[in-house]
């Protein structure tokens, strides 16, 4: 089973009382440069979806067993498992790093939930929306 992200917390930021009394902080938030989120139906054939998604992730991340090797080290989010209750992953947060690319994996079982494809409507929106964030879609089909 893969791994969910984690947001690490931050220590308290060193704050400062501007002119008008508004408390404000002395640190400018900090984000990544890139994010990318991989998204696959949760019923597709793993083959097609949490093993392709692994092994993408397993190239571009970074291996935490060995945080001294040199790799790439881009963050990945999985993007896959609904609430309890809900048919689609929550939304995307645009906001946490400078930019984002949206992988999706497409394959048969994503094309026949309408919820699912209204879902990749909806990312392909918000990004299309902002020069900054990217989706990426890649047709997948069994050949055997």
């Amino acid at each position: 089973m893969l791994e969910k992200s984690v947001d690490f917390p931050i220590s308290p930021r060193p704050q400062t009382t501007s002119s008008d009394g508004n408390s404000r902080s002395l640190i400018k938030t900090w984000h990544p440069r890139l994010h990318v989120y991989l998204a696959w139906h949760p019923d597709a054939a793993p083959a097609l979806g949490e093993e392709l998604a692994a092994a993408i992730a397993q190239r571009i991340s970074r291996d935490t067993t060995r945080p001294f090797d040199r790799d790439i080290g881009i963050p990945v989010l999985f993007h896959s498992a609904a609430p309890e209750g809900e048919p689609t992953p929550p939304s995307i947060d645009w906001d946490q790093a400078l930019q984002t690319v949206v992988v999706v994996l497409i394959e048969g079982t994503m094309l026949r939930d309408h919820a699912w494809v209204e879902h990749v409507r909806a990312v392909y929106k918000e990004a299309l929306c902002q020069n900054k964030h990217h989706l990426l879609p890649i047709g997948l089909a069994k050949l055997c």
